[in-house]
């Protein structure tokens, strides 16, 4: 079922936190929201649960208006058959397991006995792979389990269909670093093999690009850019989307058509972003800086051996700007002193800030 934004605000007091949002996300995609707090990606998340109401413009999921200002319609989040999971869980502590999946279940019972309940509970938990803890409290569970749990309770629907829209508010944000790896991979795999619409609200950009098959990357509640993850990592159309989508670096340079000078070398700029002339900015992600005959001139400054790579600090002999590549570790890494030459071709151009 598609979910569509049309010029969205969303007003507090003077501040506008979304602003003229316009989005369509298609039927059983995966979409997520990414930006820095206070970019309004979780107040758009809450704007389509019905927890928070539009200030102005409309959303539709389906065909069905459920918020419209103009209009004075709003239609309650129980009432828009949306699954939705939230940052803290929010798993019943007197519960067991079973019933907290069931619970949404109890409340539109329409006829069902407790037994088709049960029924229906245990095969959401089949989906997440732990119908063998039913019977256990949410305090006997690890983060991943109970992150697990308040997935099966979203998707906990009639017989064996999920509700058509799955909301997932920061899921992994509460699991430590190497958990919240091993939940990615599988929080996509649930998310991707229940069918529905998801939309994924999250800060960090690697949760995004594994989870997604969209990334929106919000700004100020703006859109800033609106692509694949493969297209925001490697075509940001901005500074603020490509520091965002990962490490990136920026240098002061000059362009001419498709060719930029830099620190004394002219290249061709493989991402210039339009037709661009005079100043601007090169932005360039650690690995795409690579050591060679001809390129701009550095000095290395640090080393840090971490694991599968070394990361190499340098500094620039022109500007001084601090730059950040990696070297694989199965290469010797330069000394501290050394002077290397970059080739930064790989780099994007953005026009220089005003």
């Amino acid at each position: 079922m598609q979910i569509e934004l049309r010029s969205v605000h969303k007003r507090y007091g003077d501040v506008d936190v979304v602003a003229d949002l316009s989005l369509l996300l298609p039927a059983g995609q995966v979409t997520a929201l990414l930006g820095p707090s206070g970019c309004g990606k979780t107040t758009t998340l809450r704007m389509i649960a019905g927890l928070e109401r539009c200030t102005g413009g409309s959303i539709c999921i389906g065909d069905r208006v459920v918020d419209d200002a103009a209009a004075g319609v709003f239609v309650p989040p129980e009432e828009r058959g949306l699954g939705m999971v939230f940052q803290s869980y929010a798993l019943w502590p007197h519960k067991t397991v079973l019933e907290n999946v069931a619970y949404p279940l109890t409340l539109r019972r329409q006829g069902k006995s407790a037994a088709v309940v049960v029924e229906q509970a245990l095969k959401a938990l089949q989906r997440v792979r732990l119908q063998d803890l039913a019977q256990r409290a949410p305090h006997q569970l690890s983060g991943g389990q109970q992150q697990r749990v308040a997935v099966a309770r979203a998707l906990v629907g009639d017989g064996d269909r999920a509700p058509p829209v799955l909301l997932l508010d920061e899921p992994l944000a509460n699991l430590d670093a190497r958990l919240r790896e091993d939940m990615r991979a599988e929080l996509a795999a649930i998310a991707r093999s229940s069918g529905a619409t998801v939309v994924a609200v999250t800060h960090d950009q690697q949760e995004a690009f594994a989870l997604a098959d969209a990334v929106v990357v919000l700004e100020r509640g703006r859109l800033a850019q609106r692509g694949s993850p493969e297209e925001i990592y490697l075509h940001p159309v901005s500074p603020f989307v490509g520091s965002f989508g990962g490490p990136m670096a920026f240098l002061e340079g000059t362009a001419a058509g498709s060719v930029v000078d830099v620190a004394g070398w002219s290249m061709p700029a493989a991402r210039i972003s339009g037709a661009l002339l005079g100043r601007v900015q090169l932005g360039v992600r650690p690995e795409w800086m690579v050591p060679g005959e001809a390129g701009v001139d550095v000095v290395v400054v640090q080393t840090l051996f971490l694991g599968r790579e070394h990361e190499v600090s340098v500094t620039s002999m022109v500007g001084g700007v601090k730059l950040g590549l990696r070297v694989p570790s199965t290469s010797p890494a330069p000394a501290v002193g050394a002077r290397l030459k970059l080739d930064l071709s790989r780099a994007c151009a953005f026009p220089a800030p005003l």
